[in-house]
């Protein structure tokens, strides 16, 4: 049986494909233009007199790492996030049996499955999450964060602050971190926003 879809009312379109290289790829070098980002983080981390940040929003995640999945769960679930101190290993917290999407990118030294504590995830076993992932936190701090003994983070609950205050551990918003390392672009990003206003110019 056929039925009429209204939501498709037409599925005879013809579509008109760009049959040519995405416009700027053979100029862009996508290897450093990831270095040059995570470098702009790591350096304003240190302006800010930061050693350490937490990265939860998947829009931040992307411009750190280059590492994409799940975004709009994500955006609403704290299950995916990243590690990133000025001096040691980025750690991508990647969501349970996924960590195999990221293995292509030489930045991230190192991927463990993500210690979520969301309600949505995990309903009654909340507060027990919490205490792993806090756990957890202090050990990588308690590495890398020695001598301020604060944190950046981007996105993030309260009774994560709260827990994270009883080790001893200050947070402060990531937001101006990032925000300002996008600030100066590279010449390869240049490339790229040249790119897509072309597409966006051609519809």
């Amino acid at each position: 049986m056929k039925f009429d879809r209204k939501i498709v009312p037409n599925t005879d379109n013809v579509i008109n494909f760009i049959n040519k290289k995405r416009p700027y790829e053979d100029s862009i070098n996508f290897e450093e233009l990831r270095s040059y980002r995570l470098n702009r983080v790591k350096k304003e981390l240190e302006k800010q007199n930061l050693e350490a940040c937490l990265l939860f929003d998947p829009v931040n995640i992307r411009y750190a790492l280059d590492t994409t999945n799940m975004s709009v769960f994500n955006m609403h679930n704290l299950t995916r996030y990243c590690f990133i101190p000025v001096d040691g290993p980025t750690i991508l917290y990647e969501f349970f049996n996924c960590e195999k999407f990221s293995n292509h990118l030489h930045l991230i030294d190192e991927i463990r499955p993500a210690i979520t504590w969301d309600y949505f995830c995990h309903g009654s076993e909340t507060d027990t999450q919490l205490k792993k992932w806090v756990n957890e936190i202090k050990d990588i701090t308690d590495t890398y964060c020695k001598n301020t003994k604060r944190i950046a983070i981007d996105v993030i609950n309260g009774p994560a602050v709260e827990e994270l205050n009883k080790i001893g551990l200050s947070v402060v918003d990531a937001k101006s971190v990032v925000e300002q390392a996008r600030v100066i672009k590279s010449s390869d990003e240049l490339q790229c926003l040249k790119a897509a206003i072309e597409v966006a110019e051609k519809g």
